[in-house]
């Protein structure tokens, strides 16, 4: 389990009804085919697979929702919308099935590859607001240590109670969540800490504050202000304790036992998760990068200049 997510769920999400096309895609016999070759060319194999899946949907405009071994689901037409989203789909569904026999070729050792794909259109309702940063940053985690992500099964889009319901059915081996809800499984004594994310992943950006160009020229004073008053609230935080912040987030917790929100802060604490001051720093925005640019969320790298303004920060902190 990981604990280094924001204590808050997803609360501020927003739901949207939209047209959309969805793809599906999954390799013919595949469960069969994978028990008569050899366990290490089965995670090249799908490893190369899903590589192939995400260059074509990417191409297409799609964004892939899931994988789960060689099955996959993307959609067209969320969050950015086109006229031509069906369109789109289908040429992706062409193109995969186009890639997927040039990797038959490639693959001696499993004949016969072929890949169903499906597409279907009509309205569904998108939800807005999830942060990929979690997700990606497990991924970066796995291959730090040596593990391709593509050889784990991993299953998302579940919401908190279907994902911990699964996860105390014993339905999977491992879950990634965030405080308080980490806390009640490892008090009840469902679950065991594994690994914290905010200690794995080191130092990261993991939240900051956007606005125009616009905003940033015309209206400065406004925004020194803001972040004056976000850094006296980081000031408090860094000279309190768990007991006197746990006692002051209780009213958003007001559910959840207050042991179970003392212990959630006090791993916050012991990690260092919330920063000291509103400064963001290169090491700190490069990090975060390399993860976005390895998982694919964004295509190449920017400049820190281009990107962030630190002097209204440093004006507010003081230096």
């Amino acid at each position: 389990m990981a604990c280094a997510s924001p204590l808050a769920t997803a609360a501020s999400e927003r739901r949207e009804r939209r047209v959309v096309s969805v793809l599906s895609a999954d390799l013919v016999g595949f469960t069969s085919r994978s028990e008569l070759i050899d366990i290490e060319d089965v995670g090249v194999l799908v490893s190369s697979y899903q590589q192939l899946l995400q260059r074509e949907v990417e191409s297409c405009g799609g964004v892939i929702t899931h994988f789960a071994g060689d099955g996959m689901l993307a959609i067209f037409g969320a969050p950015k919308a086109h006229e031509d989203d069906p369109e789109r789909a289908v040429r992706a569904g062409l193109a995969i099935c186009a890639r997927v026999a040039e990797l038959e070729e490639q693959s001696p050792e499993t004949p016969g590859l072929r890949v169903r794909v499906g597409v279907t259109s009509g309205e569904a309702l998108i939800s807005f607001g999830g942060a990929p940063t979690p997700w990606l940053c497990m991924q970066a985690v796995l291959r730090r240590h040596s593990v391709d992500p593509a050889r784990i099964t991993f299953v998302r889009g579940l919401s908190n109670a279907d994902a911990v319901a699964a996860f105390r059915a014993g339905k999977g081996d491992f879950i990634e969540h965030g405080p308080p809800i980490v806390d009640q499984l490892l008090a009840d004594g469902t679950g065991h800490l594994v690994a914290a994310m905010g200690d794995a992943t080191g130092a990261l950006p993991f939240s900051s504050f956007m606005t125009s160009r616009a905003t940033l020229t015309g209206d400065r004073e406004r925004l020194v202000r803001f972040v004056r008053g976000l850094h006296r609230a980081q000031r408090w935080m860094a000279a309190s304790g768990a007991r006197d912040i746990a006692a002051a987030i209780a009213p958003a917790f007001a559910d959840i036992d207050a042991s179970i929100r003392v212990a959630a802060v006090e791993r916050y604490l012991r990690q260092s998760t919330w920063a000291p001051d509103p400064v963001l720093t290169r090491p700190g925005f490069e990090a975060l990068q390399s993860i976005l640019i390895a998982g694919g969320f964004i295509k190449r790298p920017h400049r820190f200049e281009d990107l962030v303004d630190v002097e209204i920060a440093r004006q507010a902190a003081g230096y």
